[in-house]
């Protein structure tokens, strides 16, 4: 499977990622999850979060939508629609979001309400409008989307990019004896299953990380990582990897190693890649060191990284190696990792000083190596760890 360096994806700011949407369309909207989904801010700023399941939609009309939500797709004040053909809408609609998007499909939906999180939604179903416009942006709703939604104070969508999170199919209601968002934790954990879609093991296994619930996950997502079905155990091993945990070792490392190329698994990979650098516990140093054997200049410049937050001294011998490999990124980055672990900070310079000069930085480190080069614990930096084991020192992380 030809790897590239998903990490750039994620880091890019909304307006490019924008940009990347609107020139791939829809499929690359739907690649992506759309933008980045803000959970818990959703969560405390949506008026209405219901669990339910669409049963119908209804084409309503067009219109001209303006929006003043911002980047993320939320939005905390009023919507109003213009234009609408046939006139199917009471109201006219203007929503400023720095253009006007003209030509947008209005849909009606019908969502079966199995439980309210936040809200005074009652009865049994409730009546949705939603949006689609030429770009793809927009999340569509469709028959059978199942899980968390969250509405604005006129059943719209309170997000445009995110109207919910999707959940497994046959969860029944849970008792009401928490807070929205603990409660919304507790839906993704008991989606962390072998038989739920991969939209759904995508949104919640990221959404599980992003809101720390390794506590209430870690053992679902173990559960995944052991299935022998490798587009479901590599969700959990990217869970697993995300909480540092060590049974992700060494399944993890085979799968960045040599990755099925008859399998979708984008949504994993960047996960996996990204979890790797952030990983920052000094004592998996030794599980990472065999990927910077990988084939792929992105999996070994991520274990490089990763192996520099960790500060392990065992990993030296690893790291100076790369200072021989063939790709310059890879050797600035070993580069850099020495310079952290042992302290030297002298002979780790920014980019554009190692351009103008890289055999001589090169050289300085690998005959310091052949030298009989050590990790110097007087001179090396002095290191506190945080409480998820990630290395911190200066006042400053890695």
């Amino acid at each position: 499977m030809k790897i590239s360096n998903y990490k750039i994806a994620i880091l890019l700011p909304v307006y490019a990622c924008l940009l990347l949407l609107f020139v791939q369309g829809k499929s690359m909207a739907s690649l992506c999850y759309g933008l980045p989904m803000d959970l818990q801010a959703m969560t405390d700023s949506a008026p209405n979060i219901v669990y339910g399941t669409v049963v119908s939609t209804r084409y309503v009309g067009k219109c001209t939508f303006t929006t003043d939500r911002d980047a993320s797709g939320m939005h905390p004040g009023s919507v109003d629609m213009a234009n609408v053909q046939p006139s199917a809408l009471n109201k006219g609609m203007v929503i400023t979001y720095h253009n006007t998007f003209n030509g947008v499909d209005v849909y009606s939906v019908k969502i079966k309400r199995l439980a309210t999180l936040k809200g005074g939604y009652g009865g049994d179903t409730i009546e949705v409008q939603y949006y689609d416009e030429f770009t793809g942006l927009f999340e569509m709703l469709h028959v059978g989307d199942h899980g968390i939604f969250f509405l604005d104070s006129e059943s719209r969508p309170f997000n445009l990019y995110h109207p919910f999170l999707p959940t497994a199919n046959g969860i029944d209601p849970l008792p009401a004896d928490g807070t929205p968002i603990e409660m919304i934790g507790k839906y993704m954990v008991k989606s962390l299953r072998a038989d739920a879609s991969d939209k759904v093991l995508e949104a919640c296994t990221g959404e599980c990380i992003q809101l720390r619930l390794k506590k209430q996950a870690v053992e679902a997502l173990y559960k995944l990582s052991t299935d022998g079905n490798v587009r479901i155990s590599s969700y959990g091993l990217w869970g697993l990897l995300a909480f540092k945990d060590k049974r992700a070792f060494p399944n993890v490392v085979d799968f960045l190693l040599d990755p099925p190329d008859n399998v979708n698994l984008h949504a994993q990979y960047m996960g996996i890649l990204s979890a790797l650098g952030s990983l920052g516990t000094p004592s998996l140093a030794s599980g990472v060191v065999p990927l910077l054997s990988a084939s792929s200049v992105g999996v070994r410049r991520e274990a490089i990284y990763a192996l520099r937050i960790m500060g392990n001294p065992d990993s030296i011998p690893a790291l100076a190696n790369e200072l021989w490999d063939e790709d310059s990124d890879i050797q600035y980055c070993a580069i850099m990792a020495l310079a952290d672990i042992t302290g030297k900070h002298e002979w780790g310079p920014t980019v554009d000083i190692f351009k103008k000069d890289p055999e001589g930085y090169l050289n300085k480190w690998r005959t310091w190596w052949k030298q009989g080069g050590k990790w110097d614990r007087n001179n090396a930096p002095k290191v506190r760890v945080d409480v998820d084991g990630n290395r911190i020192y200066d006042g400053g992380r890695w």
